[in-house]
């Protein structure tokens, strides 16, 4: 195994600079040689040391000391749980999970990022993130690819947060900037969420850009990640030889940008690219800006001696295949699965850019807002921008440089000149050129004295304003007042609601109004009301100065006592553990719980009631045997901590317990998960004859499951009548209790005839082919009126079959029918199975011809 002598930094210098600009796509990368070819190593977590692939994040118990006015801790958490879950991404193997808040310098042995607030921040950041510990030896993914893996992360707020809200746009992004660093990611020119605040181009209703999700899951790719993107390669040179830490991007016309920087002999690879066309370009790292300690800031490569490669000359930036006019550029086409090679730059060099670190912001009402958003319908179809190298002249008479000109790349729109704004800022004039716009980023590329400097989502094309909340009131619904009618300007069925951080339930919505279901809350919380619109706007663009806030119930009742059981957890072994905590309104999907320790891992919480949850936890086998660890548990955005909550023992390999999902079940031929009226066989691990004799039962959900059959090893029991979903199983034989959660499938569809145009397609009247068959089902939830046909499917004999139709004909029972037409299948007898929603139903027959 390779080993790297790393050297320790000290800690918030080292997130100092992590946190300046850099160029792409970027990550934490060493090198194995000085020569080429050049292949990346990365600092990463190590996902095979992972539980469920899953990094946990703790919050000091040591909150900030200054709020801004309508701030409060719990927003601030609820934030900054709302961050880091935006990186929980499809394409990515790896999960955020909240592991609990915790008092400040807590031991913890395995991997995890920490979460603390701090007066000792650089003036002017509100936060900062990245790596601190890093393993000495490199390891390999499952891919065999080598890398280092960071043993822990720490995120540092300032503790005055005075002057930023959590409820706003800006801390929000600045925790999800923060989070991407923890993770192994740096800094981007490419108006993503790891952008710095210069140019960044992301909302809280649009947290992530394309880059963002090709840098997270080229570090933890998902297994259809690489198969499902394309990637694009070639080289950077000057003069013949390769420039290193150039930045190459790849730029739909109406997209988002991906980028990466190249290694050491000017070689680059654009991985995690959507399948379409794009305008390559390569530009130079900016130059450093003030406080900055190096070019760009960047957190330098490092070599095989662990000294930083620095970056190569400045240069021209040009287009692919050599032009500085991006109209005459070529579009790259990128294929899923495929790797579009020798797109190689030969650039001229240039002592330093002369434009660079350019900021757009458009106005919907009295504030700016960056990324800018143009709303061709409203009167303010421009945007201001400022930068390095766009103004010329005396503060008190700036003006757009003489020579400057900006073209926007994307359809439909053009701008239509340049004006002076204040000292600092241009306007930017747009008007629609095109009869139909679509919405989405725009470019603009700048150009003066034959230079040029490409902005990637310069502005958003949008077809309406931001949202607004106009009025919150009570609506009936009970739920302790907690289901509120809302009411304001652009809200639509897509409109999703906050509180605070916490997502409201949607009950129902229409044009400008919708009834949601708030979070739990403390009593007497009040919570700010944020709306937020798919096209990437949210309410804050225009209420951010005196926001809509939703006050809480002084009469709710708060969680004063939390009872576990099992409270002693065997230390190298999972457990399930009940958790009481009347008061806390747990809901699903909003119930988290965490022991604000690595040595304990939460794998599952599911609520059983309003006051109970039942949780996965798995105890490492390094853990010490007699410590205890305090338990958090959130509901929405009430929280609640409990300290010394468990205790860890001696691991038990005779207790009695339930074993792993994966093996605890076995069911009938035909019955492939545990479901409801049906019969089922668990294998329990240490059930003896003796605890068989000593009396058995069993409860799933609260409901008593006839045990039908019991030997040693495994029960025989009875499902009782139980709605699809997680249940808590509790299993008492003698005097031991095993808990465990299982899952309820939904019964499978039932056909209960198939007919054709004028009869049943039996042995004396087959059906022929191209004939209209219907099929009658039960046995399935109620899923409205219709159902998408995607949804479902017919397969006659082998033969799989489109079904175009697929509707409720009865309500009680819930009953649907389905249409297709009748494929070539062999004649004579045939099985007809229908499936729904991956579940599939018993054979039926029918005769073909």
């Amino acid at each position: 195994m390779k080993r790297f002598a790393l050297r320790p930094f000290a800690l918030l210098a080292t997130l100092a600079v992590a946190s300046g600009i850099a160029s792409g796509y970027y990550h934490f990368v060493h090198y194995d040689t000085k020569t080429a070819p050049f292949l990346p190593i990365y600092e990463k977590f190590d996902l095979a040391s992972l539980p469920g692939k899953t990094i946990q994040y703790y919050i000091s118990a040591n909150g900030p000391t200054k709020l801004a006015p309508r701030d409060s801790l719990t927003s601030v958490i609820s934030q900054v749980r709302a961050a880091a879950m935006a990186w929980n991404v499809e394409a990515s193997d790896l999960s955020l999970a909240f592991g609990g808040i915790s008092p400040e310098g807590a031991a913890r042995n395995g991997p995890g990022i920490d979460v603390i607030f701090s007066d000792e921040i650089p003036p002017g950041l509100i936060a900062l993130g990245g790596p601190t510990k890093r393993a000495d030896d490199m390891a390999e993914d499952a891919d065999g690819r080598s890398f280092v893996p960071i043993v822990r992360s720490l995120l540092v707020f300032n503790r005055d947060l005075s002057q930023r809200p959590s409820y706003g746009d800006a801390f929000y992004l600045s925790a999800v900037h923060e989070f991407g660093h923890t993770l192994g990611l740096q800094h981007t020119l490419t108006s993503s969420a790891m952008s710095t605040e210069i140019t960044r181009a992301v909302s809280k209703a649009w947290p992530l850009a394309a880059d963002d999700v090709a840098a997270i899951s080229l570090l933890y790719p998902h297994p259809q990640f690489q198969s499902a993107t394309g990637a694009i390669a070639g080289r950077v040179v000057l003069a013949g030889d390769g420039v290193g830490l150039a930045s190459v991007v790849a730029l739909p016309p109406r997209g988002q940008a991906v980028s990466t920087l190249t290694n050491p002999d000017g070689t680059y690879r654009i991985e995690g690219l959507p399948p379409g066309d794009y305008y390559l370009y390569a530009h130079p790292l900016p130059p450093a800006l003030a406080a900055e300690v190096s070019a760009a800031n960047i957190v330098l490569p490092k070599g095989p001696d662990q000294e930083p490669l620095q970056a190569g000359p400045n240069f021209e930036t040009q287009f692919f295949p050599g032009t500085r006019e991006w109209q005459q550029a070529g579009l790259v086409s990128v294929a899923a699965g495929a790797v579009t090679e020798g797109l190689n730059f030969s650039v001229q060099p240039r002592s330093v850019p002369f434009i660079h670190s350019v900021q757009t912001y458009s106005y919907p009402g009295q504030y700016g807002v960056k990324g800018a958003f143009v709303n061709f319908a409203s009167p303010r179809g421009f945007i201001v921008a400022a930068g390095a190298g766009i103004l010329s002249g005396p503060a008190s008479a700036a003006r757009p440089a003489e020579g400057l000109t900006a073209s926007v790349i994307g359809d439909g729109v053009s701008v239509t000149g340049l004006r002076p704004f204040t000292s600092e800022f241009m306007v930017i004039d747009l008007q629609q050129s095109g009869p139909q716009l679509l919405d989405g980023p725009r470019h603009i590329v700048f150009s003066l004295d034959g230079s040029i400097y490409v902005l990637p989502s310069a502005f958003t094309v949008v077809q309406k304003g931001p949202p607004s909340i106009d009025a919150i009131s009570v609506a009936p619904g009970g739920l302790q007042n907690r289901t509120l009618a809302l009411s304001g300007a652009n809200l639509s069925s897509g409109t999703r609601y906050w509180f605070d951080g916490q997502p409201a339930t949607l009950v129902q919505t229409a044009e400008s109004n919708a009834v949601v279901v708030a979070p739990p809350a403390p009593a007497g919380h009040v919570a700010v009301v944020t709306a937020l619109n798919s096209d990437g706007q949210t309410s804050m663009f225009t209420q951010f100065n005196a926001p809509p806030t939703y006050s809480y119930d002084v009469s709710l009742e708060g969680i004063s006592t939390v009872t576990i059981t099992p409270d002693r957890l065997p230390v190298g072994a999972d457990s399930v553990i009940e958790i009481s905590a009347p008061g806390a309104m747990f809901t699903e999907g909003q119930a988290l719980a965490g022991f604000g320790s690595s040595d304990i891992t939460v794998q599952r919480v599911v609520a059983l009631s309003p006051s109970r949850v039942a949780a996965a936890v798995r105890v490492g086998a390094n853990a010490a045997a007699g410590t205890s660890a305090n338990l958090t548990i959130a509901s929405g955005l009430k929280w609640f901590v409990q300290p010394a909550a468990v205790t860890l023992r001696q691991p038990d390999p005779e207790r009695l317990a339930f074993a792993s999902p994966d093996q605890s079940m076995t069911a009938s031929e035909t019955q492939s998960a545990l479901q409801p009226n049906s019969n089922a066989t668990l294998r329990i691990l240490n059930l003896t004859q003796a605890g068989i004799a000593a009396g058995l039962s069993l409860t799933l959900g609260d409901k008593s499951a006839p045990i039908l059959a019991a030997s040693p090893g495994q029960i025989t029991v009875r499902i009782p009548n139980l709605a699809a979903g997680p249940v808590l199983a509790r299993l008492t034989a003698g005097g031991e209790i095993a808990l465990a959660l299982l899952d309820i499938d939904a019964p499978p569809p039932s056909i209960l005839s198939v007919f054709g145009t004028f009869s049943v397609p039996d042995a004396t009247r087959p059906a022929s082919v191209g004939d209209l068959l219907t099929v009658l089902i039960t046995g399935i939830p109620d899923l409205g009126t219709q159902i998408a046909s995607a949804r479902a499917s017919v397969t006659v004999g082998t033969t799989s079959h489109q079904v175009s139709d697929l509707v409720r004909i009865w309500q009680e029972p819930v009953a649907y029918q389905m249409q297709f037409r009748l494929g070539s299948v062999p004649a004579g007898r045939q099985n007809l199975i229908v499936m729904i929603d991956g579940r599939t139903s018993a054979s039926f027959p029918i005769w073909t011809r």
